[in-house]
């Protein structure tokens, strides 16, 4: 079960790999990804996690079809946890085609000893 405050980011997607969310002492856990294709064309998006100036492709050029959708999510619990500094980034081959709407938990800071 995911606990804490269950927040949602929406956006649109550019064709320059932007960061839509990023995390810092209250760690982001990503419950979905969703991805529309707004256009009449087929359109690509790119969804990648980058720590410590690092990529890691999670979605690399998924194609989605013409007024389709891409639904990333996990059976039960979060599909990940970004940890501080990281950040979840997107981009696409078309500017504005794909709407993006992620949903996310923060679970605040990880205590240390």
């Amino acid at each position: 079960m995911i606990g804490g405050n269950i927040r949602t980011k929406v956006g649109k997607i550019t064709t320059t790999q932007t960061a839509v969310l990023t995390a810092g002492k209250e760690r982001p856990a990503i419950i979905g990804i969703y991805l529309s294709n707004q256009t009449a064309s087929a359109a690509t998006a790119i969804v990648d996690v980058t720590r410590s100036s690092v990529d890691y492709s999670l979605l690399k050029d998924v194609s989605i079809d013409a007024k389709g959708y891409v639904h990333v999510k996990a059976e039960y619990g979060p599909l990940f946890i970004l940890e501080d500094g990281d950040a979840l980034k997107v981009d696409s081959g078309t500017t504005d085609a794909i709407h993006y709407i992620i949903t996310y938990s923060e679970i605040g800071a990880v205590m240390t000893g």
